[in-house]
C-alpha cells in the first residue's frame, strides 16, 4: 500500500519544497529582470543625453562660426572667459533702424548656482543705432544688464563636486588674437552616478575673426643725418593691405612703407612704426634707437 501511495502523488513536504524552490527561482529571475530593465533605462538615458550634448554642441558651434567683424569693432570676441563668452554675429530676423550691418552681441554663460545641474544660458544685445553700444558690464549668469535669458542646455556638471572644468577654452589669451575656440560639455542627469556622465568636445575655427597686424621695420643710416626706414617686414594675419605711420621720439613724422627721415641735428633718435589694417586694428613695433653723429 505504501508503494502504491508513493506512485500516486507527492507528499505535502515535497510540494512545499518544490514551491519554495519555484519561489526562489522566480525571485532570482525577477531580480535579474529588474537589473536588466534598470540597466537598459540607464543606457537609454545616457544615449539620450549624448544626443542632447551633440545637439547643443552643434548649435553653439554654428552660432560661433557666424561671428561678424565691423569697422567700429573689428575684434569679434568681446569676452573670453572659461564659463562666459561674448561675440558679435549677424542677427536673425533682420534688425531695424540704422543697424544696417544687422549685427547683435551673443553671450553664452554657465549658470552654476546648482553645480549638479548647471545651465548654459544665452543672452543677446540688439541695437537699432548705426554704431554698436558698449558691452554690458554684468558678468553674473544670468545678468540683468543683458536682459532676458534663454535656456540652451541643462544637466551640466562642469563644476559639479568641486570640479572646475572650463566650458570654453581658447587658442590665445588676447581676445583680438583668438582664432580657435573649444567647447567642453560635461552632462549628467544623475550626478550621484558618476558613470552616467557624458562628455563632448567641439572645436570651432573663427574664420571671420580679424587679428591685429604685426609691425616690424629696419632702420639704416643713409647719407648725412638721414635714416632710411623700411616697414616691409610687417605683416597682416589676413593678408590685408596696411598703412604705415612712422614715429620719432613718440611723435608721428611721416607715412608710407619706406620713409627717409632727415634728422635736424646729430644725437640719439628713437624710432617706432605703427601699422593699421583696413578695419582699424593697429600693430605697434618695438622701438629702435639710432645715434647720429
Amino acid at each position: 500500500m505504501n508503494r502504491m501511495a508513493r506512485e500516486d502523488g507527492f507528499t505535502l513536504a515535497e510540494l512545499l519544497v518544490g514551491a519554495m524552490l519555484a519561489i526562489i527561482v522566480l525571485s532570482a529571475s525577477l531580480t535579474v529582470l529588474d537589473q536588466f530593465v534598470k540597466m537598459s533605462s540607464r543606457t537609454d538615458d545616457r544615449v539620450g543625453l549624448q544626443d542632447e550634448a551633440r545637439q547643443v554642441s552643434r548649435q553653439l558651434a554654428r552660432t560661433l562660426r557666424n561671428v561678424a567683424p565691423s569697422p567700429e569693432f573689428p575684434t569679434v570676441i568681446g569676452r573670453a572667459a572659461p564659463f562666459d563668452i561674448v561675440f558679435r554675429t549677424v542677427d536673425r530676423p533682420r534688425a531695424s533702424g540704422l543697424n544696417t550691418r544687422n549685427l547683435r552681441r551673443v553671450r553664452y554663460c554657465l549658470d552654476a548656482s546648482d553645480p549638479d545641474n548647471g545651465r548654459v544660458l544665452e543672452q543677446t544685445q540688439r541695437w537699432d543705432s548705426q554704431t554698436a553700444p558698449g558691452l554690458p558690464a554684468g558678468t553674473s549668469c544670468p545678468s540683468s544688464d543683458w536682459g532676458p535669458s534663454r535656456l540652451v542646455a541643462d544637466h551640466l556638471t562642469n563644476r559639479s563636486g568641486g570640479t572646475d572644468r572650463p566650458l570654453w577654452t581658447y587658442d590665445q589669451r588676447a581676445t583680438g588674437e583668438i582664432t580657435g575656440v573649444k567647447l567642453h560639455l560635461f552632462m549628467n542627469e544623475a550626478p550621484n552616478i558618476p558613470s552616467q556622465e557624458v562628455s563632448l568636445e567641439t572645436g570651432v575655427y573663427l574664420r571671420n575673426q580679424n587679428r591685429a597686424p604685426t609691425a616690424l621695420f629696419t632702420a639704416a643710416q643713409a647719407g648725412v643725418r638721414h635714416v632710411l626706414l623700411n616697414g616691409s617686414p610687417s605683416s597682416d594675419p589676413e593678408g590685408d593691405p596696411l598703412d604705415y605711420y612712422w614715429l620719432v621720439n613718440g611723435v608721428e613724422v611721416g607715412k608710407g612703407l619706406i620713409f627717409d627721415y632727415p634728422a635736424p641735428a646729430g644725437g640719439s633718435y628713437v624710432f617706432r612704426l605703427d601699422v593699421r589694417d583696413p578695419s582699424g586694428l593697429v600693430g605697434h613695433s618695438p622701438t629702435e634707437t639710432v645715434v647720429l653723429p
